[in-house]
């Protein structure tokens, strides 16, 4: 095997664009209703699905979070377009979590040294700052959760503890703290079915050890 880049297939995107514009329809329905209770619930509602979603698509437009599986190890554009790879033998173990209706590949770490190393100071704040934007989304997904009465709990024990997230390798640790990994690979990172990619992914590093 020389490299296998991982493709998701298009129909998704197809699917969350066509999610995100319904959910911003609905909060500009929400909004222009005039009640007091929908009012609130409909800025939420654009400002998470419009905002936050569009930028999502942004990054992912850019290559952030392109996965290829090379003979070294898991080649991953985690911060931007530049990847790096990480070992097979920086790799303890590979799992599956499911997170309400998701269902996440994990891949917990023995060292962070492939995805630390070299990082400048303005690389690393730009890290934080992304890790505090995403928390700012988790924080408006549970407030929009809860006005709809959804149950957030998954997404409020995620969030524990994150405020006090000051560096790169915290940001790591905080995931193996509330997820037992410190990468999650959600729909967009795979190819196939959350179990399906975690056999595959750990049949390569064992033929690699």
């Amino acid at each position: 095997m020389d490299r296998h880049e991982i493709r998701p297939a298009g129909w998704r995107f197809g699917l969350l664009v066509l999610g995100l514009v319904a959910f911003v329809a609905l909060g500009v329905w929400l909004l222009t209703s005039g009640g007091l209770f929908t009012i609130p619930i409909g800025v939420l509602t654009i400002v998470f699905f419009g905002g936050f979603g569009g930028y999502a698509l942004y990054r992912m437009s850019l290559g952030q979070g392109r996965i290829a599986i090379v003979p070294a190890g898991v080649e991953i554009a985690l911060y931007g377009p530049s990847p790096r790879v990480i070992p097979w033998s920086d790799i303890d173990a590979i799992g599956v979590l499911k997170l309400g209706d998701q269902e996440y590949t994990t891949i917990r770490l023995n060292r962070y040294a492939s995805l630390v190393d070299g990082l400048t100071d303005d690389e690393a704040r730009a890290i934080l700052r992304r890790f505090q934007a995403l928390n700012l989304m988790g924080y408006a997904t549970v407030a929009v959760g809860a006005m709809h009465f959804a149950d957030v709990s998954d997404l409020t024990h995620l969030l524990s503890g994150s405020r006090q997230v000051k560096s790169v390798v915290e940001v790591f640790r905080h995931a193996r703290n509330t997820c037992g990994a410190e990468l999650l690979l959600p729909w967009n990172m795979r190819d196939r079915g959350a179990q399906a990619f975690a056999e595959y992914l750990e049949t390569m590093r064992v033929r690699a050890l």
